[in-house]
């Protein structure tokens, strides 16, 4: 079942270095960062998860459905050696 997608809170502005690097650190960068590139995607920099890898453009600005990151969390096919994400 696709996890939801999860609209963040108002309180305050997403910050990268402080809510999402740690989730990418925990659950991604094992297998997709420079030495490694696992489906030649490398999600060290911004301009690399941007970019996107094997399966295309990672990451649709304003749709996130459109998304192939988010779709491939959401489908529970990634992180493919770790546990599912949480929906937030």
């Amino acid at each position: 079942m696709p996890l939801p997608i999860v609209d963040p809170s108002d309180d305050h502005p997403i910050e990268f270095e402080r809510e999402i690097l740690p989730m990418l650190r925990a659950n991604c960068l094992a297998c997709h960062n420079a030495k490694t590139a696992k489906g030649r995607y490398n999600m060290e920099t911004y301009a690399g998860i941007v970019k996107g890898g094997e399966s295309g453009l990672a990451v649709v600005a304003g749709k996130l459905a459109d998304s192939t990151l988010h779709s491939m969390v959401a489908d529970g096919s990634m992180p493919k050696d770790a546990d599912p994400l949480s929906k937030e």
